[in-house]
């Protein structure tokens, strides 16, 4: 509420607009649900009558949310479907992405699997499509800078030649020398961001994201072809008093032995995360 005076103080639509739809969402959360829905959709309206496109897709997505907590299917159904509208013509993948996930929850609780794995399909299609995206930017920015130093290479190998044809030679295989190593660099660092996306740093296990979008993919796969799909969860005993007693530092070499005893005793078609 404090950001949405501080924006209408310094008449600034878009971050009035953004900071109402934020207040409507935190205060259904917090139990006044009528008000709430009522701050969005005041937010859905001034967004609309301004034009902010991007923004007005994401408020029917959180109106959505909200109906859909509060049991009103129907009309979270089509907030979601003008959401969906509104962010497929403009490739909001964000708004997108959450979207096709909301409607598959949403189906999957009205007993329609086969519609519930479709949209879920959609929903990891595009979630693919931001991450190749992302890797892509990060990919880009990194030829760049190898094309510029390419450029100030061949540069001074040409300054280079009008001394000594010796030492211009010596200086291209250092140039050439450097390429690879920036190649590498780029393909190590594309490696990384892949493990990095799926990944738990201290283990190596799957990470929660990874985690959870396998399990609604494998839940919902299920449901459909009637596959047995089996679940296991463990807790490490007593590992406060490892922490406390011997250190964060030992409960970390603990966390990463018990890791590894799952990843050896587990088939290659099973997950671990």
């Amino acid at each position: 509420r404090a950001a949405m005076m501080y924006a209408e103080q310094a008449g600034n639509l878009s971050v009035g607009n953004t900071a109402r739809a934020t207040a409507g969402r935190a205060i259904a959360q917090l139990g006044e649900v009528a008000e709430g829905i009522s701050l969005i959709h005041r937010a859905i309206d001034d967004a609309r009558i301004h034009e902010l496109s991007v923004p007005l897709a994401g408020h029917y997505l959180e109106l959505g949310r909200i109906l859909q907590r509060t049991g009103d299917l129907e009309g979270a159904r089509d907030a979601y479907g003008q959401a969906l509208a509104l962010a497929e013509p403009l490739m909001a993948r964000d708004v997108m992405m959450n979207t096709y996930l909301q409607l598959s929850e949403l189906s999957a609780s009205q007993g329609n699997a086969q519609e519930a794995l479709e949209l879920y399909r959609r929903h990891h299609d595009v979630e693919r499509e931001i991450h190749s995206v992302t890797a892509a930017l990060k990919t880009r920015a990194l030829m760049t800078q190898l094309e510029v130093e390419r450029v100030k290479s061949e540069a001074q190998i040409y300054r280079l030649k009008t001394i000594e044809l010796a030492s211009a030679n010596e200086a291209l295989e250092r140039v050439n020398t450097e390429k690879s190593g920036l190649v590498n660099m780029l393909e190590e660092q594309s490696r990384l961001l892949e493990r990095q996306l799926s990944e738990d740093g201290l283990t190596g296990l799957f990470n929660r994201r990874h985690v959870e979008g396998v399990l609604q993919h494998e839940f919902l796969h299920g449901r459909v072809t009637q596959a047995p799909l089996c679940v296991a969860m463990a807790d490490i005993d007593h590992f406060k008093q490892i922490n406390d007693q011997f250190s964060h530092l030992v409960g970390d070499q603990v966390l990463r032995a018990v890791a590894a005893l799952f990843q050896n005793a587990v088939r290659p078609t099973d997950s671990v995360g």
